[in-house]
């Protein structure tokens, strides 16, 4: 097999980058620091005008096609979603996708049909009702609650209600239209776990924090992900935990998702309920493929290529590593308003930044000094020149330490946070 992703960092990141080839955009924020640490070889660059690129658009230049010819690649590496589009042009030009199919994909992010999928298989889930019409509304006796239209994401078409009326804003303001899925507010640790699946194999990922903050406003924000200590639950818990992660991913296999999928869980006390599922990479893919402690000290890209190839799993690992790793990637989305309708007028460069007296200094564009735990990497796709908006990706951030602290349905920033606090200062300083 001969691999190609578009700038995959969970393939950069990873101790077998060189093993693949990767897809770079010309003039692109993120083209010099895939050149610093790739061989030339392994490099396809590709002319582009925008600095967005997806898997979709990237198939309709006309001389990408040739460009993979070149090299012979016959798989491809799809970062997110499939989706129809690119799975007939596979299809007509004999090339592999390495994920599972649009449909299985679909199905599974669609929230209704995962709630019923927990309940048809007995997996601890919250009390749910899917109203249909506004008479249904009074079968719901449980508040507060959570509301999701069946393809939210993140926590965009997410919002927490008080009660009945605050539905009833929710389809006035059209935030929301019937059917919809209603779910008890779970009080607990919002967490996540990925499961990398075989045919009958499966290996665990470890615990991470979501960084989600839910309020009756629904001014809600989504900071990204951190990685818990697994001493910080009970033995109980994580019994509980693994038990339910295993009839989880049996169903996933039954329905022949192979590959990675993130699941979505809230840990109160000892209890453990399955919110949702995402069968694709996800925020928390690029450290795993970085850190082996967190996948059993397995390769991340290596069994995720295994799963969907038909081939076995390197061991069966169905519970979650003990590990005391506490990094963060963070989705800098999160200072949007702050930025939103603001025009740039420098770009700060993707790469590695030292933290220095509550400041990032850029140090350099190799991947090499990522281990320092002063170090944090940022990432974006932003342009000189242009006017921000709510649209824009302002790109993410890892770091080898915490930055906030997961607390039972919110989180709290740490006090006086010197890598937030850079990061802000960083973005700032960009725009006019």
């Amino acid at each position: 097999m001969k691999i190609a992703a578009l700038q995959s960092y969970e393939i950069l990141f990873s101790k077998n980058s060189n093993n693949f080839f990767h897809i770079v955009i010309n003039n692109h924020p993120e083209q010099d620091f895939f050149h610093a640490n790739i061989r030339k070889d392994k490099l396809i660059t590709i002319d582009y005008k925008k600095t967005e690129t997806s898997d979709e658009e990237l198939i309709k230049i006309p001389n990408f096609l040739d460009k993979l010819k070149e090299k012979k690649i016959d798989t491809y590496y799809i970062n997110t979603l499939s989706l129809p589009p690119i799975e007939k042009w596979a299809k007509k030009n004999k090339i592999k996708l390495l994920s599972p199919s649009w449909t299985l994909q679909r199905t599974l992010e669609d929230k209704i049909f995962f709630d019923k999928l927990l309940k048809k298989n007995k997996i601890s889930s919250p009390f749910s009702i899917i109203p249909k019409k506004e008479k249904d509304i009074v079968l719901i006796t449980k508040f507060p609650g959570v509301v999701q239209a069946p393809y939210s994401h993140g926590s965009q078409g997410t919002f927490l209600v008080k009660d009945k009326k605050g539905i009833l804003e929710l389809l006035k303001d059209k935030k929301i239209k019937f059917p919809f899925l209603y779910r008890e507010f779970i009080k607990g640790i919002p967490i996540g776990v990925t499961l990398l699946l075989s045919k009958k194999e499966m290996i665990f990922s470890s615990i991470r924090g979501q960084a989600i903050m839910l309020d009756s406003k629904n001014t809600n924000k989504y900071l990204g992900i951190q990685w818990m200590k697994t001493s910080e639950f009970k033995k109980e818990g994580i019994k509980n935990l693994n038990k339910t992660l295993v009839s989880m991913g049996k169903v996933l296999q039954k329905m022949k998702l192979y590959g990675t999928a993130s699941i979505d869980l809230i840990i109160r006390d000892n209890d453990v309920f399955v919110i949702e599922c995402n069968p694709r990479l996800s925020l928390s893919s690029i450290q795993i493929s970085q850190r082996k402690e967190l996948l059993h000290g397995y390769d991340f890209n290596e069994e995720f290529i295994k799963g969907l190839t038909g081939k076995k799993l390197s061991a069966n690992k169905p519970f979650v590593p003990n590990t005391t790793y506490e990094g963060c990637t963070l989705d800098l989305d999160f200072f949007e308003n702050k930025l939103s309708g603001k025009k740039t007028k420098r770009i700060h460069k993707v790469g590695m930044y030292e933290i220095k007296n509550g400041t990032l200094k850029y140090l350099s564009n190799k991947t090499k000094e990522f281990k320092n735990k002063n170090i944090v990497f940022i990432d974006h796709k932003l342009k000189e020149n242009t006017v921000l908006n709510q649209e824009d990706d302002y790109g993410m951030a890892i770091a080898h330490q915490p930055v906030v602290k997961i607390e039972h349905g919110t989180f709290s920033i740490k006090d006086k946070n010197k890598i937030l606090s850079g990061i802000e200062k960083l973005l700032l300083s960009n725009i006019k």
